[in-house]
C-alpha cells in the first residue's frame, strides 16, 4: 500500500453518500448515524470555512428563535448541540462509566443526521394541490446531499436519479 494525498471533502461526501445508502437501502441506522456524523463535521467546517451555516448552525439559530420567544430567553448552544449529537455520541464512545446499553429511536436519529446534512436537489415549486400525492421519487430527492458550488461539487449521478418502485 502507499500513501496519496486524500481530499476531507471527498472523503466525507463519501461518507454521506454511503450513510444514505445504509439508511435508505440497509435498514442500518447505527452506520447511517456514525457515517453521517463523521461526514458532519467535516462538511460542517468546510462551509463554515465558504462563510456558510452548517446544518446544525440553521437548526439551531430555528430553534434558539422560537426558544427565545417562548421562553424568553436564547437557548444553550453547547446543551442543544449535546443533545442532537446524543445518539451518535453513544454510538461511538464507551466509556467505563457507561453501560453497554442505551435508549435510542435509531430509524429516528439517522433520518434527522441525514436531513440535517442534505436538502431537496430539486428547487420544483410545491404542488399548489395540497391533496395530490408526492412524486414517487421525492424521498430520494429530499435525501440528495447539499451542493455548494464553491465546497463541494454536484452530487453523484445514482442520487440525483429516481429508482424504480
Amino acid at each position: 500500500m502507499t500513501s496519496r494525498t486524500c481530499n476531507r471533502i471527498d472523503l466525507a461526501r463519501e461518507q454521506l453518500e454511503m450513510a444514505l445508502v445504509a439508511f435508505l437501502e440497509r435498514h442500518r441506522f447505527a452506520s447511517a448515524i456514525t457515517l453521517a456524523s463523521a461526514a458532519e463535521r467535516v462538511l460542517g467546517e468546510a462551509l463554515r470555512h465558504a462563510g456558510k451555516p452548517a446544518g446544525v448552525d440553521w437548526k439551531f439559530d430555528a430553534a434558539d428563535l422560537a426558544h427565545t420567544k417562548l421562553h424568553g430567553r436564547p437557548l444553550d448552544r453547547r446543551a442543544f448541540n449535546a443533545a442532537e449529537s446524543c445518539v451518535a455520541a453513544a454510538l461511538s464512545h464507551f466509556d467505563k462509566a457507561d453501560a453497554p446499553d442505551f435508549e435510542a429511536d435509531l430509524d429516528e436519529a439517522a433520518c434527522w443526521m441525514l436531513v440535517r446534512e442534505c436538502a431537496p436537489a430539486s428547487s420544483e415549486p410545491a404542488s399548489a394541490d395540497a391533496s395530490a400525492p408526492p412524486p414517487a421519487n421525492a424521498r430520494r430527492r429530499a435525501l440528495t446531499p447539499i451542493s455548494h458550488p464553491d465546497v463541494l461539487p454536484p452530487p453523484p449521478a445514482f442520487l440525483q436519479q429516481a429508482r424504480p418502485g
